[in-house]
C-alpha cells in the first residue's frame, strides 16, 4: 500500500503510484479520496487509471479461471514453501518505478499498450512458470482421471481377435485408405507399412462415447491379424489416458512401448500428431519389429 501523508496533497508520481492500488481495491477511504479529487483535473493521470481498470476488466473476460486441482495446489504450496526462504528468488530491495516527467510525451496509446504488454508477460510467466515445474501437455493428458486407453483397446481388440472385420473402407492399399480419411472425415495419418504383412481392412469407428478412430486390420502370413489404433493426440487426450511410461518414451518415430494388459501385449507409438496403439495375439516385440525403421 502506498503510504502519503494525507495533510499534504498529491503530486503527479504518488497519484501514478496510487492508481494501481486504488484500481485494486487495496486503498483506504483517505487515499481513495485524495486520489480521485487529484485526477479530476489531472487527465493524464485519470487515463492512465481507467486504462488500469480496463485491463482488468479485459483479463477477467477473456481469461478463464478453472478452480485449481487440489493435488497440484497442494505440489504449488509445497514448490512455494521450499523456494521461499532462498535468496536466490528474492530481492526485497525497493524498487524505484519511474512515471513519465511529462505526461505529454505519453499518449493514451502508449499507455494503453505498455499496461497490455505488462498484464500479457505477467499472464505467459505465470503459466509458464507452472507449465515448466509440474506438467507438460502429454503429461497432462497421461495423468488425467479418465479411462485407460490400452484397456479400450484391448475391449474392442476382443470383438474382432481372430476374425477379420468386417471393411467399412473398401480401398485395400494405403495410400488409398489415408485419401479416403482425409477426403470424407478431415483426419490426416500416416498409414503405417508393416513388413510381411497386407492390409486388409479399414474403418472409422466408434471407439468410446461417440468418440470415432480410424482402425486398421493387417493380416499375417500366418493368417492372424493385427489392429492398429490412430489417434490424434489433440482429441485422444480429451477422451482417455494413456500409460504415462508410454508417454514419457514414445518422443522420436523410432520409439515404442509395450504395455502388458491382461495377458496381452499393447504396443505404442507417435508420428507427429497422431498416437498409434497395436495390438495382436502375438508377443508386442513381434508387432514392433513389423514396424518401419
Amino acid at each position: 500500500m502506498v503510504l502519503i501523508d494525507m495533510g499534504l496533497k498529491l503530486d503527479k508520481k504518488q497519484a501514478y503510484e496510487l492508481s494501481t492500488v486504488v484500481a485494486d481495491g487495496e486503498a483506504t477511504r483517505e487515499e481513495r479520496e485524495a486520489f480521485f479529487s487529484f485526477i479530476e483535473d489531472n487527465p493524464d493521470v485519470r487515463a492512465y487509471y481507467e486504462e488500469e481498470l480496463w485491463v482488468k476488466q479485459l483479463v477477467r473476460e477473456k481469461v478463464i479461471f478453472d478452480k485449481t486441482p487440489e493435488h497440484l495446489r497442494k505440489a504449488i504450496e509445497e514448490k512455494l514453501n521450499a523456494v521461499s526462504g532462498n535468496s536466490e528468488y528474492y530481492d526485497e530491495s525497493p524498487v524505484e518505478i519511474e512515471y513519465p516527467a511529462n505526461t505529454g510525451l505519453m499518449t493514451p496509446g502508449k499507455r494503453f499498450a505498455a499496461i497490455s504488454s505488462i498484464a500479457a508477460v505477467f499472464i505467459a510467466g505465470l503459466i509458464l512458470f507452472v507449465s515448466q515445474w509440474f506438467f507438460t501437455d502429454e503429461q497432462a493428458a497421461a495423468t488425467s482421471d479418465l479411462p485407460s486407453l490400452e484397456k479400450h483397446v484391448l475391449e474392442h481388440f476382443s470383438t474382432f481377435d481372430r476374425h477379420e472385420m468386417p471393411p467399412e473402407i473398401s480401398a485395400t492399399s494405403r495410400e488409398n485408405i489415408g485419401n479416403h480419411l482425409a477426403e470424407n472425415f478431415n483426419i490426416s495419418i500416416t498409414v503405417p507399412e508393416l513388413a510381411n504383412t497386407s492390409i486388409s481392412g479399414a474403418a472409422y469407428t466408434e471407439f468410446v462415447n461417440d468418440y470415432h478412430i480410424p482402425l486398421l486390420q493387417y493380416k499375417m502370413d500366418d493368417e492372424d491379424f493385427i489392429y492398429i489404433y490412430a489417434f490424434k493426440v489433440s482429441d485422444l487426450e480429451n477422451h482417455l489416458k494413456r500409460n504415462p511410461e508410454a508417454v514419457k518414451e514414445c518422443i522420436s518415430k523410432d520409439d515404442y512401448h509395450i504395455s502388458n494388459v491382461d495377458g496381452y501385449d499393447v504396443v505404442s507409438w507417435k508420428w507427429d500428431d497422431v498416437w498409434y496403439v497395436g495390438i495382436s495375439r502375438h508377443e508386442g516385440e513381434k508387432l514392433a519389429s513389423l514396424l518401419p525403421k
